[in-house]
């Protein structure tokens, strides 16, 4: 389970291809990924996808529609967010329930 995970070896300079950690291509898990469309990792979440699974990692990503990153705990969160943050437990539950249900692949 991954809350808005940043698995890059740094942040990329404007134009390069993000490097993405060893580990993405050495775990062979299934993997639950719940990030908001608001986190600036957002775009990175096909990529980081494609890293995993070439691992043989078997990948589930749910977005979640107008947050941001750390909206459980920011202490300015909106409305919607705290809303949200008072939810995540079960969140967290429902997306380790469907990690079963994820196809297994080959290393």
């Amino acid at each position: 389970m991954l809350l808005f995970p940043n698995l890059l070896v740094s942040s990329p300079e404007a134009g390069e291809e993000a490097a993405y950690l060893p580990l993405t291509r050495q775990t062979h898990l299934p993997i639950a990924i719940l990030q908001g469309d608001k986190s600036p990792w957002h775009w990175q979440l096909d990529a980081l996808k494609q890293e995993l699974e070439q691992g043989g990692s078997r990948v589930a990503i749910t977005t979640l529609p107008g947050m941001r990153d750390r909206f459980y705990f920011r202490e300015n969160a909106l409305p919607r967010e705290r809303e949200l943050g008072d939810r995540l437990d079960s969140l967290i539950v429902d997306a380790i329930k469907s990690l079963p249900a994820l196809k297994r692949k080959s290393p």
